[in-house]
Formats: structure tokens, C-alpha cells, sequence
């Protein structure tokens, strides 16, 4: 008998597409995080911290500066509990609010961010904000990063991450199941860097390939390219 709260999914459209999840976990890995105001967040792991910056939009006339900066680091608040649990960020997270003055406003905020993590499954000590406007917190590792699991080191010099192969190569069956869908009596030729195509011949990739060729009633011809890390597989259909 099932758990509860699952269900055998017979749609034969591809889950990911259909409820809009490759687009939301694509904007999960990126840094910048849009809010409602105009300003956005830049949330970057590092070495040893998370680091968050908050960043205002334009003055829109509306308001002092100060009302501005307090009305962005209020809708921050709220956001940066909300994509530490997306994100499943944990450690020493330290938030780069706009600075504000002393008294009222520093402590609406405060109040906001602890409202937002009230709930969240993972303990999270808050310290004070500081007179330049940063927040240390320190949050519970419950699972593994977001970006720990889908991407690695880039490894071309910097600090920078891109996805890893397995994650290319999923991503590379569902754009095949996608796209074959349309030309069914197509052949389909996959292209990419040698890591992704091994990820496709060997492990969880491997067998979803293969659930995806017998779907097909093909096989698919996997071609090793010369590919920058993180690229994208290249599909070929051919009748």
C-alpha cells in the first residue's frame, strides 16, 4: 500500500516539465534572488560561510532613503529564511543588510528574520545586528546543499561551481524525452563532455537512459564532445 501523500503518477508528460520544477531548481543555483521592491539578494557560498547581500533598487521617489533601505531589508527578512530552506544552506550564514539607523528600524527587521525562522525544521541562532547592517546566523545542517548535490568546483581558477555531470546528464533524458516526442521516428544522437557521457553509461543516469530508450524504442547514440565544464549535452535528431 502506498505512504500517504503518494501517488503513482501516469501523466506521460515528464514531471519536471509539466510542473514547472526545472525551472525553479535552476533558479535555485543561481545567486541572485529578485525582490518585490526592485532590490534583490546575492546569496554565495564560500569556503567557510554563506555570505547574503542585500542590494536596493533605484529610489523611486517614493519615501526617504532610510524608508527605502528599511521596506528592502524588511522583504529581505522574509526572503532569506525562505531560500535557506530551498537552498538547504546551514553553517555560519552571515546577511549584509542595507545599514539603517539605530533603534526602530534595526529591530523591525530583526524581528522579521526571526518571524520568518520561527518555523523552519533547523535550529538557527540570530546574533544582533551590527552598526553595518550584518546578521550572523548559524543554522542546523539537516541534508546536503542544494548546489553541494547538483553542481562542483569549476575548476578552471576562481571559486566558481558548475553543474556536475550526473545533473547534465539528466538533464540531458529529459530534453531527449522531451524533443523525441515531437519527431518519434527520429534518431537521436546525445553530444557531450566525456564526464557526462560516462555518467549516462554508468550509475542512476545509466538506468534512466535505459528506462528512456526502451520508452523510445531506440537506442540513444552517445558521442563524446569536447565540452566546457558544466555545458550543456547537445541533441541531434536525424530522420
Amino acid at each position: 500500500m502506498p505512504a500517504e501523500g503518494v501517488r503513482l503518477d501516469l501523466d506521460p508528460a515528464p514531471l519536471f516539465e509539466r510542473e514547472g520544477l526545472e525551472g525553479e531548481i535552476e533558479a535555485l543555483l543561481e545567486p541572485r534572488v529578485e525582490l518585490p521592491s526592485g532590490g534583490h539578494l546575492l546569496v554565495e557560498p564560500v569556503r567557510t560561510l554563506i555570505a547574503i547581500d542585500v542590494n536596493s533598487g533605484r529610489h523611486d521617489g517614493r519615501g526617504t532613503a532610510p524608508e527605502q533601505a528599511l521596506a528592502v531589508n524588511l522583504e529581505a527578512a522574509a526572503e532569506v529564511p525562505r531560500q535557506l530552506r530551498l537552498r538547504a544552506l546551514s553553517g555560519l550564514i552571515v546577511i549584509d543588510f542595507l545599514a539603517l539607523p539605530e533603534g526602530g528600524p534595526r529591530r523591525q527587521v530583526a524581528a522579521a528574520l526571526r518571524a520568518g525562522l520561527k518555523d523552519d525544521p533547523e535550529p538557527t541562532r540570530v546574533e544582533a545586528m551590527a552598526a553595518s547592517g550584518l546578521v550572523e546566523l548559524t543554522r542546523r545542517r539537516g541534508r546536503p546543499a542544494l548546489h553541494e548535490l547538483l553542481t562542483g568546483p569549476c575548476g578552471i581558477g576562481g571559486g566558481g561551481r558548475v553543474k556536475d555531470p550526473a545533473t547534465l546528464a539528466f538533464e540531458a533524458l529529459r530534453a531527449v524525452r522531451r524533443e523525441a516526442a515531437a519527431r518519434p521516428e527520429a534518431a537521436v544522437t546525445l553530444g557531450a563532455a566525456p564526464a557526462v557521457i560516462a555518467a549516462l553509461e554508468t550509475g542512476p543516469a545509466a538506468a534512466a537512459r535505459q528506462a528512456l530508450e526502451a520508452r523510445l524504442g531506440r537506442p540513444l547514440a552517445l558521442v563524446n564532445e569536447v565540452a566546457a565544464p558544466g555545458e550543456p549535452a547537445e541533441i541531434v535528431l536525424e530522420t
